[in-house]
């Protein structure tokens, strides 16, 4: 299985080849084959490493801050967040709070 990838998109793409067979665009017999190749690929362009935000993480932030945010407005706040990122520095907590300080969701 792709599970064992240390690639950081290995979910989405195990993700993405159920929506395509789902879809009839990839046959449920060529399915295990397709994994197989996107496996492969991903094994062999997986030398580098990512660390992930997503709108769990945006949401958990405005929850302690009595707040409630939509997807959208999540979307908005990571967008926010690399936009205005230092690359010296990173991305911590501390940036999403930063950008739930200066965004208005009115």
């Amino acid at each position: 299985t792709m599970s064992n990838s240390s690639s950081p998109y290995t979910e989405t793409i195990t993700d993405l080849l159920q929506l395509l067979t789902d879809a009839g665009v990839i046959s449920h017999d060529n399915q295990e084959r397709a994994k197989a190749v996107a496996h492969n690929y991903l094994e062999q362009h997986s030398d580098f490493i990512s660390i992930t935000w997503d709108v769990d993480d945006v949401k958990a932030v405005a929850r302690d801050r009595n707040l409630q945010l939509t997807n959208e407005h999540c979307l908005d706040v990571l967008d926010y967040i690399e936009s205005n990122h230092d690359a010296n520095i990173g991305i911590s907590w501390d940036s999403v709070h930063f950008a739930l300080d200066s965004m208005d969701f009115d």
